[in-house]
């Protein structure tokens, strides 16, 4: 079995992360899961400033999930959302290790902490420096401003 999963994420006028997942399941792959993503985006009808592949991660009960990041304006109809959670820290799995990357457990704040750290590193490569114009001066400087989940190298 296949998930992907997608994370709604939004930076409100406070610099807080706020958020809602989206998963759908997938039988087989028989169409482009970005296809499929930018499909969810405008079903919602938001506007996206990014949409970016993060991870992917092989489950115990042998489903593959392949995580995105939809980070999008935060605008009036998403603050009436009775879903939309706000994301308090940022984190990534302790457990993991130089030889033994996969974690037992990920929870949801490990994929979305790890799907900020891909936008954070986007954002500063200078071959992406267009997505500096992208987004909002409010939401980069939120990003930016979470630099304590770097992560490991392996």
């Amino acid at each position: 079995m296949i998930n992907l999963e997608i994370f709604f994420t939004f930076i409100n006028e406070q610099g807080k992360v706020l958020y809602f997942k989206e998963r759908l399941f997938l039988e087989k792959m028989n169409e482009d899961p970005d296809l499929i993503v930018l499909r969810e985006v405008e079903k919602f009808e938001f506007t996206p400033y990014l949409i970016h592949s993060t991870s992917w991660r092989y489950e115990e009960d042998t489903t593959l999930t392949l995580t995105y990041i939809a980070l999008c304006k935060f605008e009036g109809k998403i603050k009436n959302l009775n879903f939309i959670r706000e994301l308090e820290n940022l984190k990534e799995p302790a457990e993991s290790t130089p030889l033994k990357p996969r974690p037992k457990k990920i929870n949801e704040v490990d994929v979305l902490s790890h799907a900020i750290k891909h936008i954070n590193l986007l954002t500063e490569k200078n071959e992406f420096n267009h997505l500096r114009k992208l987004i909002d001066f409010s939401c980069l400087k939120s990003l930016l401003n979470q630099k304590e989940i770097s992560g490991r190298l392996l």
